[in-house]
């Protein structure tokens, strides 16, 4: 049962080796099995039991004992549970006691405790407190995780922007503001213009000159493109008449809005993958960072991962490897592979910003925009939700 119950758990049940088991079959009789697990018989005594353990814990195959024993006639209860001590004193090896018999083996369970051996009432339960430890002795012997760390961040320039949208009492950043967050944050963003009248519109695109996404800035509107907030691939020439389009169609939708003028954003013409990033505060757990598969079918492939923050480089690798996406960013028939350490190094800025600003309740980036290995990519959409202070 013992041994059934560690192989189910994951523990090898190892093969002693050549001289342990002559050693063994020197003093035990001949119905005795020097294999693993050993059995000195049923009529053992404690004298039996202490030399077999002896002779086991050495054996260099073997990285901790379980010791059963069943209470029969002739056992001695006491004296053997003495014996495990005293070999239990002579190893670093873990040691764990099985002695089966209720109240005819408590003077035995008493010495074990007392010489430090653990002692559990079942061979299975046995088995699976040393799987435990073996778990927990790998978690030990793993190496330090590698953590990030960032010298372009400048969090002054983040933070000013936080205490002014909070000192406007604002309920979310614009994307406007949100983008020079990011930007501080060392965060890969394109090339983006913002602009309040018509004239700075057609301006900005002159600075940009190629093709932009232009999208309507105001803190009362977070699904842009719902109210008719977003005019894709316009050419620098189209500026204006775009941005009279923009501001009448939303105004339409959503009168009340307070609009704070227009982003003007360069579009990104290559070849790429969309990657959905966030973050979120939760009130048990904290900070959650999250990576999976992003665009306009986010809801439905559902293809997500999570890490609590402060994240290290081995948890963002972690999140991104569990993707079903991970086939797609690492190439497919023939396609190159895209820059997943972008993604790495993002989510680790991420992570670094939601620790810094206890004021963020939420982060959306969606789409983050990775393009092939070596090249980087890009937020291309974002926004940032606010804790509001009392």
């Amino acid at each position: 049962m013992a041994i059934d119950e560690a192989t189910l758990c994951g523990l090898l049940v190892n093969e002693l080796s050549n001289d342990t088991r002559t050693t063994l079959a020197e003093f035990l009789p001949k119905a005795s099995s020097t294999k693993n697990p050993v059995d000195v018989v049923g009529d053992a005594d404690a004298e039996r039991y202490e030399k077999a353990l002896q002779v086991v814990v050495s054996d260099k195959n073997i990285d901790m004992i379980l010791a059963v024993l069943t209470h029969q006639t002739m056992t001695e209860v006491e004296k053997t549970a003495t014996a495990i001590a005293n070999v239990k004193k002579q190893t670093e090896k873990p040691m764990v006691a099985c002695f089966m018999g209720g109240n005819s083996v408590e003077s035995g369970v008493k010495s074990l405790r007392d010489g430090g051996v653990p002692m559990v009432e079942y061979p299975e339960e046995s088995a699976n407190a040393l799987s435990k430890l073996a778990v927990y002795g790998d978690y030990l012997e793993r190496p330090e995780p590698k953590k990030f760390s960032f010298e372009n961040i400048d969090i002054e320039s983040a933070r000013k922007i936080f205490n002014f949208a909070l000192g406007q009492g604002k309920k979310a950043l614009s994307e406007y503001e949100a983008l020079q967050v990011f930007s501080a944050y060392g965060f890969s963003i394109l090339n983006i213009e913002f602009a309040v009248t018509r004239e700075e519109a057609i301006s900005k695109a002159g600075k940009i000159g190629k093709p932009f996404a232009l999208k309507i800035v105001s803190s009362d509107i977070i699904h842009k493109s719902d109210f008719g907030g977003v005019r894709l691939n316009v050419l620098p020439e189209n500026a204006g008449e775009e941005y009279d389009k923009i501001m009448t169609d939303v105004l339409i939708k959503k009168p009340d809005a307070k609009i704070e003028g227009v982003l003007l954003s360069e579009m990104s013409t290559r070849n790429s993958f969309e990657i959905i990033i966030g973050a979120k505060r939760d009130p048990s757990l904290g900070n959650v960072v999250m990576v999976g598969s992003g665009g306009t079918l986010v809801e439905v492939f559902r293809d997500t991962a999570f890490g609590l923050s402060p994240i290290t480089v081995d948890e963002a690798e972690r999140m991104i490897n569990s993707l079903k996406a991970k086939k797609i960013l690492d190439g497919i028939r023939g396609e190159k592979p895209f820059d997943t350490e972008v993604l790495v190094q993002t989510l680790g800025r991420l992570s670094a910003l939601v620790t810094d600003f206890p004021d963020i309740a939420e982060i959306d980036i969606n789409p983050f925009k990775v393009v092939e290995k070596g090249e980087g990519g890009a937020v291309l959409d974002a926004r940032i939700i606010l804790q509001q202070r009392y």
